[in-house]
Formats: C-alpha cells, structure tokens, sequence
C-alpha cells in the first residue's frame, strides 16, 4: 500500500483522511445529517467508484489468481500471493509465498511486513517459474 483512505465519523460530523508514510491528510468536515449527499456521495465512492491502485494499492504489484498461484506454488487456496518487483533499477521479481512471517504492530509504524519470498522469473517459454 503507498497510501490508505478512511472515513473517520465522530459525533454527527465526518471526514475523509488520507494516510501516507509521511502524514496524514483530512478533508474538511461535514455533519453527515445536514450534509447526506456528501456523506452517500463519499461512501458510494470509497465502497464502489474507485481503483484500488485509487484507494493507494501499488501498482507495480500484482496478485495473482487463484488458478496462476496454485499453478505456481502448488498452493490451494489460503492467502494470496502477490509478485513485486525489487526497488531501484534491479529487474528482479518476487512472489510472496503465504501469509507474512512478521507484521509490525507499533501504532506510528510504516506498516512494515515481512514476507517469505521466492524469485519469480519468465522462462523462455513465457512461463513463470520461482
């Protein structure tokens, strides 16, 4: 995730945040009685409307399906796997194999996790391999 978006409602009143790595970022507030349309229009778009990579999923990774990680992995069903690249100007790819191994759980944290990875590469039939 490069970003999250929440609706944060306290009392009659709302607001939508944005949460980065840096801060976070609130739209002014509306009072969700006097302002219904606004509150409908927000939950309609967060819940429907828009993206994931909109609502801060990176776009340089991708999950894969069912049937592409069982391909892959041998694994059926359970958590899904996802194929990143590496950071800088390497061309290496890596698909996370399960759920991840440790999950930071501080309150100001940067949201870290770590994941058991394998290399994932195109073999010259076009065909991922790890």
């Amino acid at each position: 995730m490069l970003f999250c978006v929440g609706i944060l409602i306290f009392g009659t009143e709302f607001c939508v945040g944005i949460f980065d790595h840096d801060r976070v970022t609130f739209s002014p507030t509306y009072d969700k009685f006097q302002d219904i349309e606004m509150f409908i229009c927000v939950v309609r778009s967060l819940a429907c409307n828009l993206s994931i990579q909109e609502l801060g999923f990176n776009p340089t990774v991708r999950v894969l399906t069912d049937m592409g990680a069982q391909k892959l992995t041998g694994n059926t069903g359970g958590y899904p796997h996802a194929v990143a690249p590496s950071g800088g100007n390497g061309r290496r790819k890596w698909c996370t194999i399960g759920p991840p191994i440790w999950t930071s759980l501080s309150f100001l944290g940067r949201g870290t996790n770590v994941w058991l990875v394998r290399e994932y590469v195109d073999s010259i039939d076009q065909e991922p391999l790890l």
